[in-house]
Order: C-alpha cells, then structure tokens, then sequence
C-alpha cells in the first residue's frame, strides 16, 4: 500500500461551521481551485463522484461519555467530512487533517501537481483563518494527532523532537538511497510564493 499525502491544518471551527463549510463545498463557488481539481479527479475515476457526507464520533471508546453538545467539539470526539474527488477532512477541536486522496511521491515529484495541491490547502487554510499547512506522508501517522485530541503547537512541537526542524523546501523531503529513494520529514508551508505569484 502506497503512502498518501496529508495536509494538517489549525482551524477553531464548531460543528455548525463545519456544516457550513461543507455546504461552502457542495455549492462549488467558494474553492474555485479545489472544484476544478475535484470535477477532474471524478472525470477520470466516476467511482470518486460521491455525496458530501458529515458524521461524528468518539475517538475513544467509552461508556461514559455525556451526549454530543450541538455545537462544540468536545475533547474526545471527531468531525469526519469526506465526498467527491476522494477529499476526505478529519477535524478534531483543534486541527484537521485534510487528505484529497493523491500519492505523496506525486506531491514531491510533480511540480503542476504539488502547485496545485498547494493552492488548495491555502484556500482551505485561509478559509479556517489560519495562513498555513503541514505537509507529511501518512505513513507517520498525522491523524493519530487529531484522535488523540492534540493541538497544532503540540502537533509541531512533536514533529520537531521526531524529525527536527522543518525542510526549507518540499524538495528536501527526498532524498536518494542505496536502495532507492525514501522520505522523512515534514514541511510548513505559508504560501508566500503561491501569494507573491497571485499578485505578479
């Protein structure tokens, strides 16, 4: 099984927002960049051309928990948003892992792609409020972070002890081995060049 790409993003979102940035979705109006890339994806694979679908659940199993507060996420609990073009966002309180079903060696290798993944997640991150994303393969486990409730601050700072800094760029996260090429680490991306070239 191949290793997917996987954005984490900061967010303060309650369920309600969550509903309605799912609608926001569904409309096709708010994320030109993201419909574009979703339509194309469901052209090529119509068994991704899916319903946008919310569920909620517990990241714990447990007896004893109260009912679901209609609004707020609670400390034990995950908001699951996934649909069309395979786009999948998992949100605990803090932070969300956005996962739109593309390869990581994809993302790395291929500039138009990683460009276009990048200006997806920056339309998303600033639609939560927060101007930046975390990029890493799923093979280290980001979404364990949301379901064990964690925040972006704990999120870097333990990415940090495993990995040390950050890469300065995405390039960096490759690199050629005796048995062929491997990734390790992580990148933080603010989106400057994607903003500076917007403007040019």
């Amino acid at each position: 099984m191949g290793v997917d790409f996987s954005a984490v993003l900061k967010h303060s979102l309650d369920v309600t927002d969550i509903e309605v940035f799912k609608e926001e979705i569904v409309k096709g109006t708010r994320f030109p960049k993201a419909i574009k890339c979703i339509k194309e994806v469901n052209f090529h694979n119509p068994h991704l051309d899916r319903q946008w679908l919310l569920n909620r659940d517990r990241i714990s199993e447990s007896h004893n928990f109260e009912p679901f507060d209609p609004v707020l996420i609670g400390d034990e609990e995950y908001v699951e948003l996934g649909g069309s073009g395979g786009f999948r966002f998992i949100f605990n309180k803090h932070i969300c892992e956005f996962s739109p079903s593309f390869r990581w060696y994809q993302f790395i290798e291929n500039q138009e792609l990683q460009l276009e993944l990048r200006a997806i997640c920056q339309e998303f991150a600033d639609y939560f409020g927060y101007n930046f994303a975390i990029y890493m393969g799923d093979n280290y486990c980001a979404l364990d972070y949301v379901f064990e409730g964690r925040d972006m601050d704990y999120y870097k700072a333990n990415l940090r002890s495993r990995f040390g800094k950050a890469k300065s760029s995405i390039g960096e996260l490759i690199q050629k081995t005796n048995s062929g090429w491997e990734s390790e680490g992580y990148f933080i991306d603010d989106f400057n060049d994607l903003q500076r070239n917007s403007l040019s």
